[in-house]
């Protein structure tokens, strides 16, 4: 306990574990509400452009669309895994340089 209020263990390497964890599930509901709320500030003419061209494409090309924004969500789930990977690292080496 001792450790512990004078700072010399960290509960980062746990609470980063869990933020990951919520953020893993809740950044893309986050960008899908973003995404919604974006759509109001776009003129109509942009989205009635948008929605002829998709009815348009051939269902190949909408494949491709598809595959390439849920490419999109994998890489930014990577970088989120990513970015956690290092602060957790970076507490690491903290914790070895204090114990050495």
């Amino acid at each position: 306990m001792q450790d512990f209020l004078t700072f010399k263990t960290f509960i980062s390497p746990t609470i980063l574990t869990m933020m990951y964890s919520f953020g893993l599930f809740v950044m893309p509901l986050f960008a899908w509400l973003v995404m919604s709320k974006v759509k109001k500030y776009i003129p109509s003419q942009i989205i009635d452009f948008k929605n002829q061209t998709f009815s348009k494409m051939r269902l190949q090309d909408k494949m491709k669309v598809i595959l390439f924004a849920l490419l999109m969500l994998l890489c930014m789930e990577i970088c989120w895994r990513m970015m956690f990977e290092f602060l957790i690292a970076y507490m690491q080496i903290h914790d070895a340089l204090v114990k050495a």
